[in-house]
């Protein structure tokens, strides 16, 4: 036997027309809820993998353009470096999240253990870029001091 909408008010009850939800008045009024067919998942997965596959392009070429331009980093100049970095993701408006993950991608193989470690901390703590390129900082910073102050030490020789 087919209920066509005089369900209780216990709650919605299903008619011809779809389910059905009680109004203001306590009647009920037909509310078409569309069916998940195999082919509307589908085209909903081919969407979603569309746009994953460009935020991956767009996250790509801003590698490429920041790698091409300063090299890979090597632990000097970190400050710049992150600076260009993030400049880049923001103009290809690559995700925070895309931009942590990626980063341990333009670094140098000897030091590139130490910013997965520092890059795994952060990856899913929302605003994960901003704690992630603070912990940077810090890690290199001191390094890169050492760095300079024995440069300019042995020039002046």
């Amino acid at each position: 036997m087919e209920n066509q909408g005089s369900g209780s008010a216990a709650g919605p009850s299903i008619g011809r027309d779809g389910p059905t939800r009680p109004t203001t008045a306590g009647e009920h009024t037909p509310k078409v809820v569309p069916p998940m067919d195999a082919v509307g998942i589908l085209q909903a997965l081919a969407t979603l993998i569309r746009e994953q596959s460009i935020g991956e392009m767009r996250s790509t070429k801003a590698l490429q353009s920041v790698v091409h331009r300063d090299g890979r980093f090597d632990g000097r100049k970190v400050s710049h470096y992150l600076w260009e970095y993030r400049g880049e993701m923001i103009l290809a408006r690559v995700f925070d999240i895309e931009t942590t993950g990626s980063f341990e991608l333009v670094f140098e193989l000897e030091i590139r253990d130490r910013v997965c470690e520092i890059a795994r901390r952060y990856l899913t703590v929302p605003g994960g870029w901003d704690a992630s390129d603070h912990a940077m900082r810090e890690e290199f910073l001191e390094e890169d001091f050492e760095r300079i102050t024995r440069r300019i030490f042995l020039d002046q020789d």
